[in-house]
C-alpha cells in the first residue's frame, strides 16, 4: 500500500507509544529504501522507529496514556505551524473551521 499512496517528495509522521508499533516499522523500513523523509513521535525509549526515522521525538516517559497525550500536543503544534508556512496551497479548499480555529484565532 505505501507504494501506491507516497512519493518521495512526501514527510510521513509515525506516532507509537513504545516506537515498535510492527505495521509503522514495516512502513517506515519501506519508506526509507524509497529515501523517504519520515519522524516519529514516540515514547518509551523510541523502539525501533527511533532507529529508522530521519527526524526521531522521543518522549522518554514509561507511561502510554501520557505519552499519547504528550504526542497529540506534539502533532497538533507541528500541523499548525505546517498549516501556517503553506496555507497558500489551500487558497482553493475550503477549511472554514479550521480557518476560524487557527487562522483567526477564533474559539469554536
Amino acid at each position: 500500500l505505501i507504494d501506491n499512496i507516497i512519493s518521495k517528495d512526501d514527510l510521513l509522521i509515525y506516532l507509537s507509544g513504545s516506537g515498535n508499533s510492527l505495521n509503522l516499522v514495516k512502513c517506515a523500513r519501506k519508506a526509507k529504501l524509497k529515501k523517504i523523509k519520515q519522524a516519529s513521535i514516540t515514547g518509551f525509549n523510541g523502539g525501533a522507529l527511533n532507529l529508522i526515522v530521519d527526524y526521531p521525538i522521543n518522549i522518554k516517559f514509561d507511561d502510554m496514556e501520557i505519552c499519547e497525550d504528550i504526542q497529540l500536543s506534539i502533532f497538533h503544534y507541528i500541523k499548525q505551524k505546517l498549516m501556517i508556512k503553506y496555507s497558500s496551497n489551500f487558497e482553493k479548499v475550503d477549511l472554514p473551521k479550521y480557518q476560524k480555529r487557527t487562522l483567526e484565532d477564533h474559539i469554536s
